[in-house]
């Protein structure tokens, strides 16, 4: 059944557009160059960012240089990923380039140069397009062919004015997240710095001066108290947290299990104040603190479960000590050599923890470090709340939903 469109929009092959926009192929907008391999040229000390997948898809967090220029981009050019693996974040993900002789782009990569178009605009409608990402199966390798890429529909304003307007609207936003981003960072790094001098006692807070002791875990905390039998109601209900629900210190999902149809791996259980030790690969850092009342809470066996001595140490303290160098040094010894990056509860146990034995002390240390995290995680919540608003910005001015332009 057909529906009537809205009055001053029109129905396309890529959705409902106001009457006065065109729908291109992007062959008429840009020329196309494809990147060329860097794979013999990599040199760490080159001038020359090399733009790969991994470069694009991680914002360009990871980086390898080259002293060859193979493909330069320029300012304005759009470079887009041609392959990635099924159901991968890859495929047609775009990055935009903001300044001249600084990358190079890498082969699998192709080079769009706008010549018809507002290229910040081109950007923000190419950018992982749902044209490119129906090409992804879910099954095979996708590899976007120049053909693929330059006969996707691009629904465009009539003027260069609107066009530029949008790109100028989205660009903002973008910035302010950008903004956002540097503070974070600036943030994470002053708390790893007053984590280094606070829990190693090289920096002490006004008003103490007692004691330190050095001790291993298993003498002040009990480790893996408790656990689900062989006998548990094979109806009983829970909660899991596998690793993979943990990031660096913040619990990210759960999932619900029935004891019968759970993993084999489901079976430490967790109360208030636990802290959990990421065993598997635990350079990862996937360690966790249970700050609330937890009912049927489960996680895995491949976390150590570390109940604290309330009268020896803080969970909150022996928290964030996880995460520190001296810790991690011990752990990198442990798996030195190793043919698989796992310790198990009895390392955890003999790892040596530095502590005030001041309880007060302790809870001074653990408070400043949790008044950062909540800072981080109000920062954190408001990029969040940009990237919102930008992805609903999107929907409606890319649609011509939202003008900017008086008729």
């Amino acid at each position: 059944m057909m529906t009537e469109e809205k009055k001053g929009f029109k129905r396309t092959e890529v959705g409902v557009f106001p009457e006065d926009w065109t729908i291109v192929p992007l062959d008429v907008l840009v020329s196309y160059t494809n990147g060329k391999a860097h794979e013999q040229s990599i040199d760490e000390a080159g001038q020359y960012i090399v733009v790969n997948s991994k470069f694009i898809s991680t914002e360009g967090e990871v980086k390898k240089f080259t002293s060859e220029d193979n493909c330069p981009a320029n300012v304005d050019d759009i470079l887009m990923v041609m392959s990635d693996v099924p159901n991968g974040r890859a495929i047609a993900k775009c990055f935009y380039v903001d300044q001249n002789d600084k990358y190079t782009v890498n082969q699998r990569i192709c080079l769009l140069n706008a010549q018809n178009v507002d290229s910040r605009l081109l950007f923000y409608i190419l950018n992982r397009n749902k044209y490119y990402l129906a090409f992804d199966d879910g099954v095979k390798q996708t590899n976007l062919r120049k053909d693929d890429v330059l006969n996707c529909p691009i629904p465009l304003p009539p003027t260069l004015e609107e066009q530029q307007a949008i790109a100028s609207a989205l660009s903002d936003v973008d910035e302010l997240i950008r903004s956002l981003d540097g503070l974070i960072q600036k943030k994470q790094a002053i708390k790893k710095g007053t984590m280094q001098q606070l829990l190693s006692g090289k920096k002490r807070l006004p008003g103490f001066d007692g004691e330190w002791e050095v001790k291993k875990i298993g003498e002040i905390v009990d480790v893996d108290p408790e656990n689900l039998s062989s006998s548990t109601n094979p109806y009983y209900e829970f909660e899991y947290l596998s690793l993979e629900d943990v990031n660096r210190g913040v619990i990210k999902s759960k999932t619900k299990h029935r004891y019968a149809d759970s993993p084999s791996r489901a079976r430490r259980v967790l109360r208030k104040g636990d802290v959990g030790f990421g065993t598997v690969r635990p350079t990862n850092q996937s360690h966790f603190l249970i700050e609330n009342e937890v009912d049927d809470l489960i996680c895995s066996t491949g976390f150590a479960v570390m109940r604290t001595q309330k009268k020896v140490m803080i969970s909150e303290y022996l928290f964030y000590s996880l995460f520190t160098y001296q810790i991690n040094e011990q752990v990198n010894q442990i798996i030195a050599g190793s043919n698989y990056p796992a310790v198990n509860s009895r390392d955890v146990k003999n790892l040596k923890l530095n502590h005030p034995k001041d309880i007060e002390e302790q809870k001074a240390i653990a408070q400043i470090l949790s008044d950062m995290d909540r800072e981080l995680q109000t920062l954190r919540q408001k990029r969040e709340k940009y990237v919102q608003i930008k992805q609903g910005m999107m929907q409606e001015l890319l649609t011509g939903r939202v003008r900017l332009i008086a008729d």
